[in-house]
């Protein structure tokens, strides 16, 4: 009996012993487009905004949480867009997802910006897409607690 406990009592100190898995969240930005005035950022303009790689079961299911800040921009149309991959080595494309379109205004909008999970994707490029051009790439790999 006392050696069951102790067995029990040693492997419950080892799975709690055992090295973290690749750190849940990563950093993005902030990162601005033309002249500073399209930012994606976090909590403000000069906070990050964070992939929540959500592991299920060793695969990513990464989201992206932010806010889009568009200041003094009337007539300028923006979106932000995440192109996912496998990974970083093969880059394979597993598809895009765009951020609905925000209209500029004169003065400041925030818009939040909530990609939904995307299963297997283990990288990705965050992108700011102003009047349908890119004009600003964040990459983004799990594991890396910044891009």
């Amino acid at each position: 009996m006392r050696t069951r406990l102790l067995l029990a009592t040693a492997a419950a100190t080892l799975a709690f012993a055992a090295p973290a898995a690749a750190a849940p969240f990563t950093d993005v930005g902030p990162f601005s487009g033309p002249a500073g005035q399209i930012t994606l950022g976090g909590a403000n303009s000069a906070a990050p905004a964070q992939i929540d790689w959500g592991l299920a079961g060793g695969v990513p299911n990464p989201s992206l949480q932010g806010r889009l800040f568009m200041d003094n921009v009337p007539g300028v149309q923006a979106r932000v867009r995440v192109v996912n991959y496998d990974n970083a080595v093969n880059h394979n494309l597993l598809g895009t997802q765009n951020g609905a379109i925000r209209n500029g205004v004169a003065g400041l909008a925030v818009f939040g910006v909530n990609s939904p999970a995307f299963g297997g994707a283990a990288h990705q490029h965050v992108q700011i897409v102003v009047n349908g051009a890119v004009v600003a790439t964040a990459i983004c790999t799990m594991g890396d607690p910044t891009c």
